[in-house]
C-alpha cells in the first residue's frame, strides 16, 4: 500500500488495522510507508494489545516502533 492509498478515506474504511491505529494514536502515522508497511504486516490480535496501551508510548516512539520490520517480526513471534 503506498501513502496515497493510506492517505485515501476509503481504503482507511476498508483496513481494520489502519484505524485501530488511528483511534489510538494520531493519523499523521500514516504518512510513513514503513510505519504502514509495518502496521500492515504486525499480527491483529498484537496491534490490539499495543493500542490498548498507547499511554505507554510517545508519538516518536510508536512511530520508530512499527517502522522497523525486526521489531514487528519479533513482536509477531
Amino acid at each position: 500500500m503506498d501513502f496515497d492509498k493510506a492517505d485515501n478515506a476509503e481504503d482507511l474504511e476498508d483496513n481494520e488495522k489502519l484505524q485501530l491505529i488511528c483511534k489510538a494514536y494520531n493519523r499523521e502515522l500514516l504518512s510513513n510507508q514503513r510505519v504502514v508497511d509495518g502496521i500492515n504486516s504486525m499480527d491483529y490480535s498484537k496491534l490490539k494489545i499495543l493500542c490498548k496501551y498507547n499511554n505507554k508510548f510517545s508519538y516518536k516512539g510508536i512511530e520508530e516502533l512499527l517502522s522497523n520490520k525486526e521489531t514487528v517480526d519479533n513482536i509477531n513471534n
